[in-house]
């Protein structure tokens, strides 16, 4: 894997998920890089197929006290969410 990202064939997208590098990438899978981020409220019903409209805002959950300026930075349409550390 490791060279066929060094050739440019691969992209890995996060520990142990590569993708071909010319496969285009939407916002929900950018998101999902990181392990701290959940999708909640509107955006989880979307996933589960409990509705059929794909959200305008995407909602996420993270630990509170999660410092979430790198998502916020590349994406304009978060919602954010805090849940306590259990």
């Amino acid at each position: 894997l490791s060279n066929l990202c060094k050739k440019g064939i691969l992209e890995r997208v996060k520990q142990g998920v590569y993708q071909k590098n010319d496969t285009i990438t939407d916002e929900f899978v950018k998101i999902q890089k990181n392990n701290n981020v959940i999708f909640s409220n509107t955006t989880a019903l979307y996933f589960h197929n409990l509705t059929d409209r794909v959200p305008n805002t995407i909602s996420i959950t993270v630990p509170q006290g999660y410092n979430v300026l790198h998502i916020t930075k590349k994406f304009e349409n978060l919602k954010i969410h805090y849940v306590k550390k259990e």
